[in-house]
């Protein structure tokens, strides 16, 4: 037979299915085994009750007793369901009366000497009436109990089977819905989050300020560690390396900042020391304190607003100072409003000295408030560049006042973002509130039809690049940022032509005592048509209890003040401090015409210029 459950075929005597291990019902009991015992060769036979429906109907010939108990004991049948029968005591076993138990009788047992086995398998078989098989009645009670079970069991397996069907329908209905729910949460996030213009604008404000989330308000205060500093530029043939050490230290709220370096290495072509050069530079409150530590012990100061002057005053004793190198990176910081810092270095001192700014919160909110210029920008419509999204929006003059009337409104708008900003900027709270409001009535840009542009990735919120057009002088650049790595790249163009490449950088590392910072930058620069191939690596080492500023300044000058006999005396030493000296003493005036006059000339001019100050 099959099992109902598994479907495999099992032996219809069955009771366990093995496959499946579930409980089955038999088809067929089976053919009980009797064991009988020979008396003459003591030897068990086993002798098995067939049902009668197999014996041979052998009733002409009676006396063949034993033919008859041989074809009964070989013949089986597969029709019926056998039962041994069972004979009440006393009946004559020419007309038995037998009697189907419910069980399987017990073995017949044999007295005395059993000689004669034909003998006595005759009246064994004898017993057995050929005409009425002891079959199961399929009617009887008994019987329709099994046939009720079986049919109990096979609806049973019914319902279980449309249980399951019940069950995965659900589960698929449930599923079905489930992943609905989801494609339309996740247009509605990507509609929200990634698909408006002004989100993935912000993206790109994030990132510019994910460097600064870190930043704590002691370490704005006050800091100390030291650092290497190492240059090198090549330009065809031209070869400029330096390799700078030394310490700084700084307390704002104090208003002190030190800085020391050592230059050990410092070639132009060719190498201009032979010894390290020692330099500091001391600023306390508004005044800046410079000690040239191989030509004199002294430091030489004067207020940092007269920087330009001073350096305007130094540059008159040489023949061209403009071939000097140092002069040119001077004159370039201040062709670049660098003289802004200086004029107005006391005031930022004394507005940032103030320690109740909180500078992570200028910088938190002064985030957000860019976010909140950006959103009533009109953006273009986005374009999908692979798996990138592009955003982008024209520098019109209406979307550079959204930009500007957002970011006013947010800070006027947010009281503790106003108190710190009016702090630095050493002007009450409302005083500074109407300033930015008038600015914002007055303010009217220029229309212009360059873009910033800003990718990220199209289904995350990643910063990918943005370009960004700046107009200087009348030209317009297009700076390129793109993440990389630990850094960026940045690349500069002008009239679709790259003039600078930069790739920065930066790796930390920290111990009990010290965090370092390693910062890379490297790249070209197109001048003239000449590239100039550079690398600069800076390294800081950032002392985790930092140490306060200490510089003693009594042994001090005035630089208007310096006498003719130290002016001469520095001047000799740097005369003769290798073949910086030698480029030094070919370019000073003082060794190109009489000392006297030279004198003369220098502190005339030196009183000239602090009396027009």
């Amino acid at each position: 037979m099959k099992c109902p459950y598994c479907g495999n075929e099992i032996p219809d005597t069955s009771t366990k299915c093995p496959y499946c291990n579930n409980k089955v019902t038999p088809l067929k009991e089976a053919i009980p085994v009797y064991n009988v015992s020979n008396t003459n060769n003591n030897i068990n036979e086993s002798i098995k009750i067939m049902p009668s429906s197999s014996v041979i109907n052998n009733t002409n010939n009676t006396n063949n007793t034993n033919t008859t108990t041989t074809d009964t004991m070989t013949s089986t049948t597969n029709n019926n369901i056998p039962m041994p029968p069972a004979y009440t005591s006393g009946a004559n076993p020419s007309n038995p009366t037998p009697t189907v138990p419910s069980v399987p009788p017990a073995p017949p047992k044999y007295t005395g000497n059993v000689s004669n086995d034909n003998a006595n398998a005759s009246n064994l078989i004898g017993s057995i009436d050929p005409n009425k098989a002891p079959m199961m009645n399929l009617n009887s009670n008994a019987n329709a109990d099994a046939g009720k079970k079986i049919g109990t069991t096979g609806d049973s397996l019914k319902d279980k089977q449309a249980k399951k069907k019940r069950k995965k329908l659900i589960i698929a209905i449930i599923i079905a819905i489930l992943v609905l729910v989801l494609i339309f949460v996740g247009i509605k996030i990507y509609k929200l989050e990634f698909d408006t213009s002004s989100e993935r604008a912000k993206v790109a404000v994030d990132k510019v300020f994910s460097n600064l989330s870190s930043i704590k308000n002691d370490d704005i205060d006050s800091g100390s560690g030291g650092y290497t500093l190492d240059v090198n530029i090549t330009a065809g043939s031209n070869k400029f390396v330096t390799n700078i050490d030394g310490k700084y230290a700084y307390n704002l709220p104090g208003k002190k900042i030190d800085l020391i370096g050592n230059v050990n290495t410092l070639t132009l072509n060719e190498d201009l020391i032979d010894k390290p050069l020692n330099l500091e530079l001391y600023l306390e409150n508004s005044r800046e304190y410079i000690l040239l530590q191989n030509f004199t012990n002294t430091y030489i100061y004067t207020d940092v607003s007269n920087t330009k002057d001073m350096i305007d005053d130094i540059k008159t004793r040489f023949n061209n100072p403009n071939d000097l190198l140092l002069f040119q990176i001077i004159d370039f910081l201040y062709d670049n409003n660098f003289s802004v810092i200086t004029d107005n270095y006391g005031k930022y001192i004394t507005n940032i000295s103030q320690n109740d700014i909180d500078y992570q919160k200028v910088i938190q909110f002064m985030k957000s408030a860019i976010k909140s210029g950006l959103d009533d920008v009109t953006y273009e419509k986005q374009t999908v560049n692979g798996s990138q999204n592009v955003t982008s929006f024209r520098l019109s003059s209406a979307n550079k006042k959204h930009i500007v009337k957002g970011i006013i409104s947010f800070i006027t708008n947010n009281e503790s973002l106003l108190s710190n900003l009016s702090k630095l900027n050493g002007l009450s709270t409302d005083d500074y509130k109407k300033r930015l409001n008038n600015f914002v009535d007055n303010y009217d840009p220029d229309d212009s039809n360059e873009y910033v542009k800003i990718t990220t990735d199209g289904f995350k919120k990643t910063f990918v690049s943005m370009s960004i057009p700046v107009t200087y002088k009348d030209n317009t650049y297009i700076v390129n940022i793109s993440s990389s790595g630990s850094g960026y790249n940045i690349q500069v163009s002008k009239d679709n032509k790259t003039i600078m490449n930069l790739k920065t950088s930066k790796s930390t590392s920290k111990t009990s005592t010290v965090k370092t910072e390693n910062y890379t930058y490297e790249g070209s620069l197109y001048v003239n048509d000449i590239a100039y191939e550079y690398k600069v690596n800076l390294v800081l080492n950032k002392d985790v209890a930092v140490n306060p500023v200490s510089v003693v300044t009594r042994n001090s000058v005035e630089y208007k003040y310096i006498s003719d006999e130290q002016r001469k005396t520095i001047a000799d030493n740097m005369s003769s401090f290798g073949n910086l000296g030698l480029y030094f003493k070919d370019s000073y005036k003082a060794y190109n015409q009489d000392t006297t006059d030279t004198t003369v000339t220098t502190d005339d001019t030196t009183t000239t210029d602090n009396t027009e100050q």
